[in-house]
């Protein structure tokens, strides 16, 4: 890891402005596109240094394309998370495509970091189609992990749950969330479910209004 990039990353955390200078050593970083942990500090110390600017969002926008995990999460999360810029809704389609279940090994950082902006998303909005999506992955996965049960799905599952939560209930899904501490289906929140399928409803009771 790169000592000077994590100092400039603990202060664009904590809310300390940079020097010029150390803008521009984050700007060299992400130039190299060398594809490591190194190159995700970068992107996000880019994301909390700079404002969403068309060039800057292209610039971001490259790293969709990565081949490595970690990179390509941190891309995630400075388009899209609250933290960050708060884009979500402009790569709705680019996230789905990044949730396959048969992606899940190569790509698990990035389903969490999806999973996680999409709690974030729905939680704003309520986007009856989103949680319609994340639902049916949810139910349909539940089912398979009922039949199979297999740790590294069973973490996959807990995001999907927990993006759903974080939709319903917000802030106090996010703080009460513990990874790996969910068992299924005992740790189902019903009320949730039951939310969330009402949500759902309501999308198709307009449909058959209209």
């Amino acid at each position: 890891m790169d000592g000077r990039l994590d100092n400039i990353l603990l202060k664009l955390k904590s809310g300390n402005s940079i020097t010029n200078d150390e803008r521009d050593y984050i700007r060299s970083k992400i130039s190299f596109y060398d594809d490591t942990e190194e190159l995700e500090q970068a992107i996000r110390s880019f994301g909390l240094a700079c404002s969403p600017t068309l060039d800057n969002i292209k610039i971001i926008e490259i790293f969709l394309s990565s081949k490595s995990d970690i990179v390509l999460s941190g891309a995630i999360k400075v388009l899209c998370a609250n933290s960050y810029w708060g884009l979500v809704v402009s790569y709705i389609d680019t996230l789905k495509s990044f949730l396959k279940k048969e992606d899940a090994y190569e790509l698990s950082e990035t389903q969490i970091a999806v999973f996680s902006v999409l709690g974030e998303y729905l939680h704003k909005t309520s986007d009856p189609n989103m949680y319609e999506y994340i639902y049916s992955l949810f139910i349909t996965e539940l089912e398979e992990y009922k039949d199979n049960p297999d740790f590294f799905f069973k973490a996959r599952l807990e995001r999907m749950y927990h993006c759903l939560d974080t939709g319903i209930r917000g802030r106090i899904a996010e703080v009460e969330y513990r990874v790996g501490k969910l068992e299924f289906p005992k740790d189902i929140n019903q009320n949730v479910i039951m939310d969330v399928v009402n949500i759902i409803k309501k999308k198709s009771y307009k449909k058959n209004v209209y």
